[in-house]
């Protein structure tokens, strides 16, 4: 994966299947995990020092290319919130 052209291949519609959700929110990008088995997988993923609001995961920008190449290889699809924002990079 080189930029966010490339992780547009890996994104649905909302409602679409995606596994989890992805937006800015101020200046961090929130991965929201859609289902169990994601949630389960995000929580087992990351280090234990990540930031957390619930089940949803905060991070900086710059690491955000890390966990979606990590999400895209194991197996899983995003939904985004195109907004105004569009896909995080």
């Amino acid at each position: 994966m080189t930029g966010p052209n490339d992780l547009r291949r890996y994104v649905v519609p909302p409602g679409c299947g995606g596994s989890f959700a992805v937006r800015r929110h101020g200046g961090y990008v929130l991965v929201e995990p859609l289902s169990a088995e994601a949630s389960e997988w995000l929580k087992s993923s990351v280090s234990e020092d990540a930031n957390w609001a619930g089940d949803h995961l905060f991070v900086e920008p710059r690491y955000f290319p890390d966990i979606a190449e990590a999400v895209i290889e194991a197996g899983f699809l995003f939904e985004v919130d195109e907004g105004a924002s569009g896909v995080p990079h």
